[in-house]
């Protein structure tokens, strides 16, 4: 590869074979350097992107695959801000092929990411800008995964208050909980253990949760126990008058 050419690409799928070259740099309020790309297709189109990169000039990609506009495959999507407050998620922006724009959030939308340094709790991995945690909503706060967690949690015995305690240690209310509940709680370390005081307070949200979410679980569940047990129970039905003598069948029939 020659020394000038860019190790970068494009990471929509859909702009393989583009040209990339260099559109600036910049410093943001952490004296992070930001390196700025350009991605010009065939078609003449062109958007920018841009990478981390490390203390070894070495880009670290956080850039990641958008996804695709339910109403308008094929068209072209750029980050758009965010919506929310207490939880900001990521908004779009889609352009069609003949120029009309619009905007959309997916149905289970993603954690707004933005520029920032984000890290997966789990493997330390730095989170790219299109793959924050998954709310189980639209308007929702709580991730899918919390909310499936603290349902698994509460199928196997987990008090209401413990699973909702563990609920905002992963979504990451927990040190406000703390901070207004106790006022003791470090905005830059992790809370302490919680104490049944603090799950006295928020118990009522994995309840919530069971009582919004649960009956997508359970409902064809038990749809089809009701229904195993009708079959059953017509079956004995079956099995009991063979064994009955026609008096004892005419008296069943009476009743």
């Amino acid at each position: 590869m020659p020394r000038d050419a860019i190790a970068v690409r494009c990471l929509e799928r859909r702009h393989s074979g583009s040209k990339i070259r260099k559109a600036g740099r910049r410093t943001d309020d952490h004296g992070r350097q930001w390196q700025r790309y350009e991605c010009i297709l065939a078609s003449g189109h062109a958007h920018k992107f841009q990478v981390l990169v490390g203390g070894a000039e070495v880009p670290i990609v956080l850039t990641s695959p958008s996804p695709a506009c339910p109403a308008h495959p094929g068209s072209d999507i750029v980050r758009n801000g965010s919506y929310g407050t207490l939880v900001k998620k990521q908004r779009y922006r889609c352009t069609t092929g003949t120029g009309t724009v619009h905007y959309f959030t997916l149905n289970l939308p993603r954690e707004y990411i933005g520029q920032s340094e984000v890290h997966c709790p789990d493997c330390e991995e730095l989170i790219g800008v299109n793959r924050g945690t998954q709310a189980s909503s639209r308007r929702a706060k709580w991730p899918v995964r919390a909310v499936l967690e603290a349902l698994n949690e509460l199928s196997i015995g987990v008090s209401y208050a413990q699973s909702s305690l563990n609920v905002l240690e992963k979504t990451g209310h927990a040190e406000r909980h703390a901070l207004s509940h106790r006022g003791s709680a470090s905005p830059d370390r992790r809370p302490m253990t919680s104490s049944a005081a603090d799950g006295a307070d928020v118990w009522h949200l994995s309840a919530d949760l069971l009582e919004q979410y649960g009956p997508v679980l359970y409902d064809d569940v038990i749809a089809t126990i009701r229904d195993q047990e009708h079959i059953q129970r017509l079956a004995n039905d079956s099995d009991r008058a063979k064994m009955l003598t026609p008096t004892e069948n005419r008296a069943t029939s009476a009743n």
